[in-house]
Parts: C-alpha cells; sequence; structure tokens
C-alpha cells in the first residue's frame, strides 16, 4: 500500500515484549495488550485526530476498541452495515450470508476497530483488522472496511488504510493483508 509518508515504527520498551518477539510470538505478545493499550502503543495518535475530521466539515467521532469492548449498538450497526453494503456479494459467493456467522467473526477475541461516527449513533464507517497468522506469516489482515452511502468517496477509507498500515509498521508486521 502505498503511503506517502514514511512512518517510523515506535520501539517497544517492554522487554518482555523484546523477549516474545525474539522468541517469534509477535502475534501473540501483540494480541495480549487490551484493546485501549494496543491502541495507545501502535496507532498514530495525530492520524487518529486528524480523521475526526471530514472534508464536509463534519467532525466525526471516533472509536478505537477491540472487539471485547465493542459496544453491542455498535457491533449491531457495523454488521448491519456489512449486510447493506456487501450482503448481495455474499449470496452470490460459494460462502452465502449468515448473519450469525459474520457476527461471530467480527467478535473474534483479537479482532480491532476503528469507527468512525456523527452525532452520538450515526455510523458513518469503519475498518475491522487483526494481527494474526496467514500461511505461517505474521499479518496485519482488514476483515471489513465500509462506508454509509453519504460518507463514500470522500476519501475516509483511504485514511483509514493509511492508519491501519501505520499500525502494522509500528507492530513490526511487513504484510497486509
Amino acid at each position: 500500500m502505498g503511503d506517502t509518508q514514511h512512518h517510523e515504527p515506535q520501539m517497544s520498551n517492554n522487554k518482555s515484549q523484546h523477549r516474545a518477539i525474539a522468541e517469534g510470538k509477535l502475534v501473540e505478545t501483540v494480541n495480549a495488550l487490551s484493546g485501549a493499550d494496543f491502541f495507545a502503543k501502535y496507532a498514530p495518535q495525530e492520524s487518529l485526530t486528524e480523521l475526526g475530521i471530514s472534508c464536509l466539515g463534519v467532525e466525526l467521532s471516533r472509536l478505537p476498541v477491540d472487539s471485547a469492548n465493542l459496544p453491542s449498538q455498535w457491533l449491531d450497526a457495523c454488521l448491519k452495515l456489512i449486510e447493506e453494503t456487501s450482503a448481495r456479494d455474499y449470496q452470490n459467493s460459494e460462502k452465502k450470508w449468515s448473519n450469525s456467522k459474520k457476527r461471530r467473526e467480527m467478535k473474534s477475541p483479537d479482532m480491532k476497530y476503528i469507527i468512525l461516527f456523527h452525532g452520538t449513533s450515526q455510523l458513518a464507517g469503519f475498518i475491522s483488522f487483526m494481527i494474526t497468522y496467514e500461511d505461517g506469516y505474521e499479518v496485519l489482515y482488514i476483515y471489513e472496511i465500509h462506508f454509509t452511502p453519504q460518507w463514500q468517496g470522500k476519501g475516509l477509507g483511504k485514511k483509514l488504510m493509511n492508519i491501519v498500515e501505520v499500525i502494522g509498521q509500528n507492530v513490526g508486521i511487513t504484510k497486509i493483508i
């Protein structure tokens, strides 16, 4: 993913994390952090702050959170948005759409979210991702990125992708899927 700015990975001061990383347990070490600690340590805070100001002059709130702390109202809103934007594609695939399966996936213990909303409860969009293994490689796996029609085409998806790319770099991940 082409990011026009170079971001220096943040270095960890945690000796146990250095040891775990040296022993090849980066995924497990990172996923052992609480959602709040994960985002505080790896997310580019200035980018998250800038993300809250849209090109339409409407301020968006953001909620960086892990699945364990994702309020049910936001889980439901995100699931509904996925269904509205992608259920037809699922129906045309081998997998088919399953609300219950998608909900279970969204509640995976290591899943992280950055949710954008305006007002107190109007979902604008979100990205969900996980630090995991894919074919034996440590990867940052992006599961979903969706926006309501009102917020599509405004550059927010690119901003979220850039933030997640920096998170991956800061974690020490070299592959994003």
